[in-house]
């Protein structure tokens, strides 16, 4: 069963917000994380004293909101355009059948 039409730019948006997410993720640091070189604290000199803890965190929150609702909307269409699919086939058929049963109907009268 084929029933896949999306939205191509909110697609596109998925996949973006989708990298982005993995990316902040993997650059974020953990809670007890030590960092004992300086090519490494690279973050807390560009994001200021307080580091990237909390810009990393509060973006995380942001980007997994909008992914999360993204997939709910992808997801309604999908299903929306597989239902619309599914019912359209179904009036189609009955449509033939009705056709060919009235057809067969009228070869079958006998005339007066």
């Amino acid at each position: 069963m084929r029933c896949i039409s999306m939205n191509p730019v909110l697609l596109i948006v998925f996949t973006m917000v989708s990298f982005c997410l993995i990316l902040f993720i993997l650059f974020s640091k953990g809670k007890n994380s030590v960092e004992s070189s300086s090519s490494f604290n690279i973050s807390s000199t560009f994001f200021g004293s307080s580091g990237s803890t909390g810009f990393f965190s509060k973006f995380i929150v942001i980007l997994s909101s909008i992914f999360f609702f993204i997939s709910i909307i992808l997801n309604k269409q999908i299903s929306d355009y597989c239902l619309y699919s599914e019912i359209r086939k179904s009036l189609v058929k009955n449509e033939k059948l009705l056709n060919n049963s009235e057809k067969y109907e009228r070869q079958n009268e006998i005339p007066n």
